[in-house]
C-alpha cells in the first residue's frame, strides 16, 4: 500500500512516516535524499 505524490512518485505508507520524522526532527534539512 502506498500512495502517488504531485510528481506522480510512488512511496510506501511506512517510508512517508519516516520522511515525515525525518522533517520534524530535521527542520532545516532540505536537500532531498532518496533512500530505496
Amino acid at each position: 500500500m502506498g500512495y502517488y505524490d504531485d510528481e506522480g512518485h510512488y512511496h510506501s505508507f511506512r517510508r512517508g512516516v519516516e520522511r515525515a520524522a525525518d522533517r520534524l526532527l530535521h527542520p532545516f534539512h532540505h536537500e532531498r535524499e532518496e533512500v530505496l
